[in-house]
């Protein structure tokens, strides 16, 4: 009887809409579209413990490779506004959880690998890259030091690890780089 009706009013061109349609049509919404979400000192600190460290780790791992050509290897994080020296390599995500947690977006956290004094060089400068981890109220980013490169999501979206390793790829071609122009 139902169905008769609605074809009925529907044949003479009257609302067939029923009245809690809108929630239905709502549910659907925000199971297809994903709201962004805003930030929160938790969600912030669940990037930096699950991809901001993770990355970092994963570069320090692959520029060992480099160790050798340099007299001497600094790793730091920025809080603030000083370093702080890391005193292991193995394990940046110990470090960097000493600095405690995110509180607001103006909140930041700076990674920093340095190496000084290219071995057979004249140059006694060295190569540093800094990586910062920003905040913004629904995104995150990775800034690379070198050629002002962003890595830019939304909260709940992490990087794929071919967005990392081409970060990697890119700052291990500068580093080589420098070596081939400073090296004799």
């Amino acid at each position: 009887m139902w169905s008769l009706e609605l074809s009925l009013r529907a044949g003479n061109g009257l609302d067939v809409e029923e009245g809690e349609d809108w929630q239905k049509e709502l549910t659907l919404l925000k199971k297809n579209k994903r709201l962004k979400q805003q930030f929160t000192s938790e969600l912030a600190n669940t990037i930096k413990n699950d991809v901001y460290y993770i990355f970092i780790q994963k570069l320090v791992d692959k520029f060992a490779a480099f160790d050798d050509l340099f007299y001497k290897k600094t790793l730091f994080f920025k809080v603030t506004d000083h370093y702080e020296e890391i005193n292991d390599a193995a394990d940046i995500k110990k470090y960097g959880l000493a600095f405690g947690n995110y509180k607001s977006i103006e909140d930041s956290i700076t990674f920093r690998l340095e190496y000084n004094n290219l071995k057979d060089s004249a140059d006694g400068n060295g190569y540093w890259i800094d990586i910062k981890l920003r905040f913004n109220l629904y995104s995150y980013e990775i800034e690379l030091g070198i050629k002002k490169i962003i890595i830019k999501k939304d909260y709940g979206y992490v990087p794929s690890t071919k967005v990392f390793d081409d970060a990697i790829n890119l700052i291990g071609k500068d580093l080589l780089q420098y070596i081939k122009d400073n090296h004799p």
